[in-house]
């Protein structure tokens, strides 16, 4: 169970599940708060969907429809494991599951920071829930977790997510992104792809530009994604005001929401990946450049410090520090020969560590714990 309708990084990996899942053991069935792009994206895929009449959270009596409508559908689909991903989804699959004795797996991604009292009131609620099993895409936010939920015990994993390099080159077509965006052929592309959130950093990249541009005028930099889950929508004007104001608008480009196969093109063109992320748990677009063979410019989040190796496969920078990433990219620029090295060796990293089919294979070994009933015997 999903509770947005965008497609973000946490529901691009519900949807590579989704996809990827041993089909002679397992049925599939997403259901989701809301409709929107990841129910069409599942039932593309012939999944059978359930989108749930849309709410706030704050809503109580609504919740509480939408918890029994969710208890409703496992029972009436026979479900016999429940994955909640992320988020509210943890409390409302526990009170919809806990009736019919279903056992619930956690997914989660970001660490818990308690910062909120609408967050704790969450945490307080979702105290008396024993999960199945806890999956972490990251050590640190495992242990977030560990400290919140005693009950959590010692069944829990990480598994890091994964992407398909197949799929991200399938029918890719560098040329193609450069004739929609007007780049010539020659001009080096450096490629963002992330959310218009300002923890992503954009506004630290805009100002490295120009360090960039007084040695390569020619290079270009395409800002891929918008503004997603209505967080922070007036971020987007931040960023469009900075590049007016630094005078990049004839080598920033800024895509918006952009479809798979566009998304493909992009990933071709670029000469090398920036994620000026300041906060990221752990970066899935990092391991799309890697997987495609491109060198990565990352901000020092927790995770790209464990994705990329410095200097083998991409280069890290202190968080918030222009004029380091700035001096990353001119290395780039500086040493194709490297650059190109430093491409393949992160697309062997991906084949080795983050391929998709690792991350699900990793999930079907728990699922089949839960299933078995081993997992209720860990304390």
């Amino acid at each position: 169970m999903v509770p947005f309708s965008d497609i973000g990084g946490s529901e691009q990996v519900v949807l590579d599940h989704l996809r990827c899942l041993d089909r002679s053991r397992y049925e599939p069935l997403l259901v989701s708060l809301r409709p929107g792009d990841i129910v069409d994206a599942a039932q593309q895929m012939g999944i059978k969907v359930y989108a749930l009449h849309p709410h706030k959270t704050r809503q109580v009596n609504r919740v509480v429809q939408a918890i029994a409508q969710l208890s409703a559908i496992i029972k009436r689909e026979k479900i016999d494991l429940v994955f909640a991903n992320q988020g509210s989804m943890l409390l409302y699959c526990g009170l919809a599951a806990a009736p019919l004795r279903r056992p619930v797996v956690w997914m989660i991604y970001d660490p818990l920071k308690g910062s909120g009292a609408f967050e704790r009131a969450f945490v307080a609620a979702q105290q008396c829930i024993r999960p199945a099993w806890v999956i972490a895409i990251s050590e640190e936010t495992l242990r977030s977790y560990l400290s919140a939920y005693p009950k959590i015990g010692r069944r829990h994993s990480v598994i890091a997510p994964g992407t398909d390099p197949s799929l991200l080159e399938k029918g890719a077509n560098g040329a193609r992104a450069r004739q929609i965006l007007q780049i010539p052929e020659e001009a080096p592309i450096f490629a963002t792809l992330a959310r218009l959130q300002s923890s992503k950093g954009h506004l630290h990249l805009i100002a490295a530009i120009p360090r960039v541009l007084n040695r390569f005028p020619d290079a270009r930099f395409v800002i891929v994604g918008d503004t997603q889950f209505n967080i922070e929508p007036e971020y987007k004007k931040m960023i469009l005001q900075a590049i007016q104001n630094a005078g990049l608008e004839s080598s920033v480009r800024m895509t918006g929401y952009v479809s798979d196969e566009q998304k493909r093109d992009i990933l071709a063109a670029s000469t090398a990946i920036v994620h000026p992320a300041t906060w990221e748990p752990f970066g899935i677009a990092i391991i799309e450049g890697m997987a495609v063979g491109k060198p990565v410019v990352a901000a020092q989040s927790t995770g790209a410090s464990r994705i990329i190796q410095q200097g083998k496969n991409g280069y890290l920078v202190p968080r918030e520090d222009s004029e380091a990433l700035a001096q990353a990219i001119l290395k780039i620029l500086d040493d194709p020969a490297a650059a190109t090295e430093m491409g393949e060796a992160g697309r062997l990293r991906v084949q080795e560590r983050y391929h998709v089919q690792k991350m699900v294979r990793d999930a079907e070994d728990v699922f089949d714990t839960v299933l078995s009933g081993t997992a209720t015997t860990l304390t």
